[in-house]
């Protein structure tokens, strides 16, 4: 255990309970001195600066926590942003490779209007017959709910989804980046 483990946690358990009851038996001590009209005892001055002292230790704990874990938080984020991107591509795919679905008049026609950048997030329903059945897959009553659970910084909502054949969907979080790469997520 290096000394920032150590701080992150031992500081945020312990020290609290130290630093009350410190500042508690300095001021009671401060108090009674008042009274008595003595000094204050050296043991408790000595109490009180190694409780201040503490205080500062507990603030750059808690500095050194959020350091320490802020980069696992982001990519947990962007983890999240590219199971959902991937989750839109299977559901596109396997509403594309449906039978019952590739029967419908309209599909050839639905079909090329996704083969332009298509944003699904601000579909409204029942114009496509692919996106009808990607909502199926999805279990979602609206896509519109899938722009809400994006989750990385920057990331703007819009999920966009491109058809470049029968079986080549790419999919888009905009905004988002990969924290490995540092590119936009996207999945072919």
């Amino acid at each position: 255990m290096d000394a920032v483990e150590f701080i992150v946690w031992i500081v945020p358990i312990g020290i609290p309970f130290f630093v009350i009851s410190s500042v508690v038996l300095y001021i009671k001590n401060r108090i009674e001195a008042k009274e008595t009209g003595q000094e204050i005892n050296k043991i408790y001055k000595k109490l009180f600066s190694i409780s201040i002292a503490i205080i500062v230790l507990f603030v750059v704990g808690i500095l050194g926590m959020a350091i320490y874990v802020y980069p696992w938080m982001q990519k947990s984020k962007c983890s999240s942003d590219t199971q959902l991107a991937d989750a839109v591509h299977t559901a596109v795919l396997t509403a594309m490779m449906d039978p019952e679905i590739k029967k419908k008049e309209e599909y050839p026609e639905d079909l090329a209007a996704l083969s332009n950048e298509f944003d699904i997030t601000k579909y409204t329903g029942d114009e496509n017959c692919i996106l009808e059945g990607a909502l199926e897959v999805l279990q979602v009553e609206d896509l519109h709910e899938l722009g809400g659970m994006t989750r990385s910084r920057g990331a703007t909502g819009r999920i966009l989804v491109t058809v470049y054949g029968p079986e080549q969907v790419q999919v888009v979080i905009e905004g988002t980046k990969s924290w490995v790469t540092g590119e936009v997520i996207t999945i072919r």
